[in-house]
């Protein structure tokens, strides 16, 4: 009789260390799906906000371009305007002078 309580004893340990890594695999599985949810979440976010700052990149790309242009324009207006300034400059003193 003492020996099939010590298997009946041993038996419930068993079962009871069997459930108790159920429980944990469990427990386990529900944190990495969590895991799994958070991480798929913040990576359709991150996919968002990269088109977002890619479109904004585009746009800033051509506003530097026409800036650029219109730059390039006025440093060529300038100078015209600048020689211009300095011939009609010329002319006056040699009016002056005449």
């Amino acid at each position: 009789r003492g020996k099939l309580g010590e298997t009946q004893k041993d038996e419930m340990n068993s079962k009871h260390a069997f459930s108790m890594i159920v429980s944990d695999l469990k427990d386990s599985i529900e944190n990495k799906n969590a895991m799994i949810e958070e991480k798929t979440q913040l990576k359709a976010s991150k996919s968002e906000k990269k088109a977002a700052n890619e479109k904004s990149l585009a746009s800033e790309k051509e506003l530097k371009a026409s800036n650029e242009k219109t730059l390039s324009e006025m440093k060529t207006e300038c100078t015209e305007k600048r020689l211009s300034f300095m011939e009609k400059q010329k002319l006056r003193e040699e009016e002056i002078e005449a």
